[in-house]
């Protein structure tokens, strides 16, 4: 039985001010697979994401997402694709602490008290290894730190909607600004991330 792709774009353009980016680009990921995307800057990979994450609108061609068609973040509302992006400059509320950040959606748009929410983001900081930062501001961090906060608020869900929990994660540029200590090896933040979502 052939496997039906997790993530499929077909005949995919996109360009910026007259200038083409992704000229008919087709791509087809399977789950359980991590796909990486090398190129130079101004090659198209940060506009993949954002179409896949349905940021962007394509120009020309179609995104599946489990063999629906990705129409927007927006207008996809109905149906959750459940896809998490981490933002290359990371992309946190400076006037927010590293625990409202991680825990935005929830404090925002879930019925969880307070304290519970807490629980959830400590538990996520831990996998990235930035236990006992909660109160902390993204001035306060360094930009690998700042970088790992964001990899926490990609994992952070509502346990009581199953549908909350991301299926995908898109890393853009994942190692830049990372400290050199957890560039490699278990410690890596994205190979945290990747080996929980194998387990879902």
């Amino acid at each position: 039985m052939e496997k039906e792709p997790l993530i499929e774009l077909r005949g995919v353009s996109k360009a910026f001010g007259g200038y083409p980016i992704l000229d008919e680009i087709d791509l087809t990921i399977y789950r359980g697979e991590a796909l990486v995307i090398i190129g130079p800057s101004g090659t198209g990979k940060s506009t993949i994401l954002r179409l896949v994450a349905g940021l962007l609108p394509v120009d020309a061609g179609e995104v599946y997402i489990k063999g629906k068609r990705r129409k927007g973040i927006i207008e996809d509302g109905h149906q959750p694709m459940r896809i998490a992006l981490v933002f290359q400059q990371a992309a946190l509320f400076d006037s927010l602490t590293v625990d409202e950040n991680v825990g935005f959606f929830l404090y925002e748009h879930s019925k969880l008290p307070r304290n519970r929410i807490r629980e959830l983001v400590e538990a996520k900081l831990a996998m990235v290894g930035l236990q006992g930062m909660s109160d902390r501001y993204p001035s306060q961090l360094s930009g690998g730190m700042r970088k790992r906060v964001s990899f926490a608020r990609a994992l952070i869900a509502n346990p009581d909607n199953p549908l909350d929990d991301p299926e995908i994660v898109l890393y853009d540029e994942p190692t830049a600004g990372l400290d050199p200590h957890l560039l490699n090896g278990d410690r890596r933040p994205c190979k945290t991330v990747t080996k929980r979502l194998r387990r879902l």
